[in-house]
């Protein structure tokens, strides 16, 4: 399988966040005019921020929702959210909000770390469909960014369960992770060489054959 040890150290990077509901109003695109009171946005993105820090994603999650009921398209929450939901073990949650992102195409957002996060995250997805422990098939969430927000996140609550080793749902999630992490490296960044072995690697996994795995 892929390097583990890569996986940890891209999650770890990802966890610097870049709280801040400072994108200027003017670009989202529920608030055309400019006219959006920035500050309880930016009041609820540092107050997750300490809670997170804190050790407590739920309560850093709760606070992001609420910024987010103020500010649908909100690209900074949107990102935060997203990390929020990654760094808690919501990955299904976590993959909508960073897909919806880059549809959004917002300025602002570290491309590079929401295309390396969703690398991570569905070979995540794909680790646990060769365990039988996905509860939806990879790649099946409808993160369309013309959707209200809400209803993607509703779409994203399915949580894995244990039943039978999926390989063509595992396969399609590596073929996503390999796509995510192609358009990171080609980002840039000192990382760039590792996420192209990583390329490598999966491909390699690819072309043996995808074998059930046990359940650890």
């Amino acid at each position: 399988m892929p390097s583990a040890s890569f996986i940890a150290v891209s999650v770890a990077l990802l966890v610097a966040l870049v709280f801040a509901g400072c994108q200027p109003a003017s670009q989202l695109a529920n608030d055309p005019e400019g006219v959006l009171d920035r500050k309880p946005v930016a009041e609820l993105n540092l107050k997750a921020q300490a809670l997170l820090q804190a050790g407590d994603a739920k309560a850093a999650i709760a606070r992001l929702e609420s910024a987010l009921d103020l500010a649908p398209n909100d690209p900074g929450t949107l990102y935060n959210l997203a990390l929020s939901y990654e760094q808690s073990g919501e990955s299904a949650r976590s993959i909508a909000l960073f897909e919806q992102l880059l549809q959004l195409n917002a300025p602002g957002i570290p491309k590079l770390n929401v295309h390396k996060s969703l690398g991570v995250l569905y070979e995540e997805q794909a680790a646990r469909a060769l365990k039988g422990e996905l509860g939806t098939p990879a790649g099946e969430l409808n993160t369309s960014a013309s959707q209200d927000n809400g209803e993607a996140l509703t779409q994203a609550k399915t949580q894995p369960k244990a039943g039978k080793p999926d390989l063509a749902a595992a396969e399609a999630a590596y073929k996503k992770a390999i796509a995510h992490y192609t358009q990171a490296a080609d980002l840039g960044g000192p990382e760039t060489d590792l996420l192209r072995q990583q390329v490598v690697d999966i491909e390699a996994e690819l072309a043996k054959g995808l074998k059930p795995q046990a359940i650890e």
